[in-house]
């Protein structure tokens, strides 16, 4: 529940955890398994004191931190794909590579009995 109206909040670090390009912050009070806290918070649109909005917390019912829009999920799933593929291409390329030393290691040996 927000303790007061929103406000435009100064760069500090006690607001470090509003997403870029939101402006309208506010006091609010949340209760957690360790008793009530209160801090400032980032709101999408102007609120007024009393209003009940949607804050991200952890177990421990510390903020943490702006939840993440479709946009930021795409662009870590595409990122993880692309990381997981290059694993596996690097994988491959590495072994390939190993075996075919060895297997012209080997040839090479042979030629020398020979």
């Amino acid at each position: 529940m927000l303790l007061e109206d929103t406000y435009l909040a100064p760069d500090t670090s006690e607001y470090s955890i509003r997403p870029a390009g939101n402006q309208n912050t506010a006091r609010a009070r949340w209760v957690t398994p360790h008793g009530d806290r209160t801090a400032a918070v980032p709101t999408d649109a102007p609120a007024k004191a009393g209003q009940t909005i949607t804050i991200s917390v952890d177990a421990d019912g510390n903020l943490s931190g702006p939840i993440p829009d479709s946009g930021e999920n795409t662009v870590v799933a595409v990122t993880a794909a692309c990381g997981v593929w290059a694993l596996a291409a690097g994988t491959i390329v590495l072994s390939t590579a190993f075996a075919r030393r060895l297997f012209h290691r080997n040839r090479l040996r042979r030629c020398a009995q020979e």
